[in-house]
């Protein structure tokens, strides 16, 4: 099983672009499993540590990359840092985000 979701690696890949090097993602593509999780009720934290990840910091968020699913719209925030990954999956709304979202048929597109 994959680390992350199809939808998660469009919004890597489009959050990284000219930031992570062809290996690095690759890398976090082939992943098969995250090294940590949280859920927050407002979303959630995936964590991949590999040692092609940059050492120092990059907040990737200036292109605003959404995510759609059963009416309900999230945005995404990519931290880089000390060789890890954090993908950050937050609420675009008023609903909150609901503990299954990862199973979820999610749409990516970028808003402009």
């Amino acid at each position: 099983m994959a680390a992350f979701k199809k939808f998660e690696i469009e919004a890597i890949r489009l959050l990284t672009a000219n930031v992570l090097s062809a290996e690095a993602l690759s890398q976090v593509e082939q992943a098969s499993a995250l090294d940590d999780y949280e859920y927050t009720g407002c979303g959630y934290f995936a964590t991949l540590r590999h040692e092609s990840l940059p050492i120092d910091r990059v907040v990737c968020h200036e292109l605003k990359v959404i995510g759609e699913s059963r009416g309900i719209k999230v945005g995404f925030i990519l931290f880089l840092e000390n060789h890890e990954l954090m993908l950050e999956c937050h609420d675009w709304g008023i609903q909150n985000i609901p503990a299954d979202f990862r199973e979820q048929d999610v749409r990516i597109e970028i808003e402009t």
